[in-house]
């Protein structure tokens, strides 16, 4: 201690500390009694404030209190080179060796309900006369060490529940100093130093039947199953296999062993006969299933599921073995042992007739109606996917369908979903049957229709529509029908609207011929005519208007949505824009989307029979919509006929670009000539400029035209030519002022000495956000 203040005080403090082994509390409390010694403000505010002397030292350096923590963490901070880097050489003669950790002692409460369990096959003296003594005694079928390969698999098992680093040791190889380790994370010991005994003598293939079925058990009680590198239903069968295996070996798959663990009223004992019987339904071992159904198994618990067909994740044993193959015996032994047939794990109406039926087991559906199962909606709903020659009895479906109505016979209920499935498979004779009972299919049905992109409300007729089936068409057309169409509102789309948005037209003309109001039909978001037009069939497009659906939309000032004459105009429909203008289309309706009208589509599009078409019938309207010119023929055209120059003068910069970008020279030629560069307006933030259009098609000769005419060079300009022309960068920057923050990134990201040379010479700022 440097501070004299301290001599007074050292061999006091040295006898305390040192002699009697006193605390710094004791300490501190002792120097306060003898000599006053008691914080004051001084000494608070010289700690905090004063650059005293400090009494830490690191590696033989004093170090400031507050650099204490900082230096510490430098200090003891270990960089990835020196982790991975090799170790110093040793001197000849010397021994390095790193001493072992002391590690954690951990000591587990007796209490604990995996050490009460223990006790069933592990009792004390005590226990000489119970039940669990006499379970231990009898463990074992043989007396002697389970086989070889049950002591490799168990430490296989073990070495895939811990994400090791994978060690460069020989396949197949297990290292006893990681089956210890893992045993350490895993489960508790009851007394220390038993998980070293025990992997030494897994990894010696010396481990005794009871050690290994401590672990298994242990293991499947918490859950504790192997998923490693193998699929879902792989590993899952992969832990069923080992946990039979060790409990056949072991002796405790006969009814003694199993009644005497499931009266044990522990929680470990509950879940490890959850898994034992799960385990033995799964791979059909009836004689472990029987055995525990006779030891008071419940019949009904839930299982992991594993059947392919059923997206449920939890199943019952009843279920799960009615839709495997060995199913005749193991149902009857289920039901015996009062199995609810009936069960669902959601309530949902899936029971096990539904798992027979969705994985086609003919066995399984004879033996469950049997025995009384109720045909639920969700069973007839899967059965009517079934046709005739996708199964070999068929009168099984046609029974199921039988005692559906036969249940059903006392109330009204309406079978439109329950057929869905039916008509999607374009299964007539379940339709048929449908409707032979009397069926009540006027119902409403949700379904995603992708021609418009979107879920709408049909009625089964609809779906049958939009599947293109015209015979269960026929079947639906005079029994699956709104009473009043005219109620219904979007998201409702009517069976004609489908039917004229897909193009089939002889769906359309059997609706058409029924009789029935399609007038609701041209109500909705588009005219029946915008849904076919886009499907190029002039016949159907001539039947609509026959029957006097909808040409245009009522008349407004601007439209909301492109009508059926714009689009045939854009889609270049010769035919249907012919027979559109004779059925009186009008011709010079605004719109509220691009381009805005009718003869604006005709430019963009550029054909000139549809141009000439449209002007001599009087379409006059074109607007300021207009996003690009497909051609110079039409520039040329819309020059003769006077409609250029306001389009130029609207937005003559954009058509240009447009022009430049499609790399048409000589329409580029000709709106440059017509002054289309010149600039009228502000440029919204998004709109391409010519300069940038010819840059970025490395056009130099648009762009040494451009600049010839005044262009302005903007910080896109730039950037675009510091990426991909920097020869042009010079000629860009003669007459460049201000900043460009994005083109001096650019240069930077693309590592162009040339280009930041070039920028910092012309005195481009370098301020702003790119």
């Amino acid at each position: 201690m440097v501070n004299p203040g301290w001599d007074l005080y050292k061999s006091e403090i040295e006898r305390l500390y040192i002699h009697e082994n006193k605390t710094r509390a004791e300490v501190m409390r002792l120097m306060a009694t003898k000599y006053s010694w008691n914080k004051t403000k001084r000494i608070d505010k010289r700690k905090r404030e004063d650059d005293k002397d400090s009494e830490v030292f690191v590696n033989g350096l004093q170090i400031h209190p507050t650099k204490i923590a900082r230096s510490s963490y430098r200090n003891g901070f270990l960089t990835e080179y020196s982790r991975r880097g090799p170790s110093p050489s040793t001197p000849e003669g010397h021994v390095v060796a790193t001493p072992t950790s002391a590690g954690i002692r951990i000591f587990y409460s007796n209490f604990l309900p995996w050490i009460r369990f223990t006790r069933l096959f592990q009792p004390s003296e005590d226990d000489d006369n119970s039940p669990s003594s006499e379970l231990a005694l009898n463990s074992s079928r043989n007396g002697k060490a389970v086989a070889r390969g049950m002591n490799f698999e168990l430490m296989q098992h073990l070495s895939t529940l811990i994400p090791w680093t994978k060690l460069q040791h020989r396949l197949n190889m297990h290292s006893s100093s990681r089956t210890s380790a893992a045993l350490s994370i895993l489960m508790p010991e009851k007394e220390p130093g038993q998980h070293d005994i025990l992997s030494t003598a897994l990894s010696t293939s010396r481990a005794g039947s009871q050690e290994c079925l401590s672990v298994v058990l242990y293991l499947i009680s918490n859950n504790l199953t192997s998923r490693n590198s193998e699929g879902f239903y792989e590993a899952i069968e992969r832990n069923d296999k080992l946990v039979l295996k060790i409990l056949s070996d072991t002796g405790w798959d006969d009814l003694e062993h199993l009644k005497i663990l499931l009266s044990a009223r522990e929680p470990t004992a509950e879940s490890i006969t959850e898994k034992l019987f799960a385990a033995a339904v799964r791979q059909h071992n009836f004689d472990i299933v029987q055995n525990m159904l006779r030891s008071g198994m419940n019949p009904n618990g839930l299982i992991e599921n594993l059947i392919v067909e059923s997206e449920e994740t939890f199943c019952t044993p009843l279920q799960y073995i009615a839709a495997t193959d060995e199913s005749a015996h193991a149902i009857k032994l289920f039901t015996s042992h009062n199995a609810d047939v009936n069960f669902s794990v959601n309530n949902d109406g899936k029971n096990a007739l539904y798992y027979a039926i969705i994985t086609e087991n003919e066995t399984s559906i004879r033996i469950l109606l049997a025995h009384g199962a109720t045909v639920t909606q969700e069973c007839v709903r899967s059965a009517t996917a079934f046709r005739p020659d996708d199964i070999k009895d068929f009168r099984l479906i046609e029974n199921i369908i039988d005692i559906y109505f036969d249940q059903d016979v006392a109330r009204e209920r309406d079978y439109t979903n329950t057929l869905k499935l039916a008509v999607m498979r374009n299964n007539v004779s379940i339709v048929e049957r449908f409707l032979a009972k009397g069926a009540d299919l006027n119902g409403l049905l949700r379904s995603y229709f992708p021609s418009w992109l979107s879920e709408h409300q049909t009625t089964l007729l609809g779906y049958a529509t939009n599947i293109g089936n015209i015979e269960i068409v026929r079947l639906l057309l005079h029994v699956s029908v709104r009473k009043d169409p005219s109620l219904l509102r979007p998201p409702y789309i009517s069976p004609l609207a489908i039917a004229a948005g897909k193009g089939f037209i002889d769906i359309c003309e059997l609706l058409l011929s029924s009789g029935a109001d399609n007038r609701a039909a041209d109500e909705g978001e588009n005219t029946l005519l915008e849904r076919a037009v886009p499907k190029n069939n002039l016949a159907l497009c001539q039947l609509l208007i026959n029957h006097g659906f909808k040409i245009d939309r009522e008349p407004r000032e601007t439209q909301p949505c492109p009508s059926a004459l714009m689009i045939a105009v854009q889609k270049r429909l010769v035919d249907i824009v012919n027979l559109l203008i004779s059925s009186n289309a009008r011709l010079n309706d605004v719109f509220d989307m691009e381009p805005g009208s009718i003869l604006a589509a005709a430019v963009e599009v550029g054909d000139e029979a549809i141009i000439n078409n449209l002007i001599s019938v009087g379409a006059r309207w074109i607007g300021l919509g207009v996003s690009r010119i497909c051609n110079l023929q039409t520039a040329i055209f819309l020059q003769n006929n006077g409609f250029l120059s306001e389009l130029v003068d609207h937005s003559g910069p954009k058509l240009l670009a447009a022009a430049i970008s499609a790399q048409d020279d000589g329409l580029a030629w000709f709106l440059l000539h017509n002054n289309a560069h010149q600039q009228r307006k502000k440029p919204t933030l998004v709109e391409e400029t010519p300069l940038l259009a010819a840059l970025q098609v490395n056009n130099v000769g648009f762009v040494l035209a451009l600049l010839e005419r005044g262009a302005q060079v903007t910080d896109d300009a730039l950037t675009e030519a510091v990426k991909d022309n920097v020869d042009l960068l010079p000629t860009l920057l003669a007459g460049f002022t201000g900043s460009a923050p994005t083109a001096v990134s650019a240069a930077v990201l693309n590592a162009s000495r040339i280009g930041l040379d070039l920028l910092r010479e012309a005195n481009v700022a370098l301020k702003g956000v790119p």
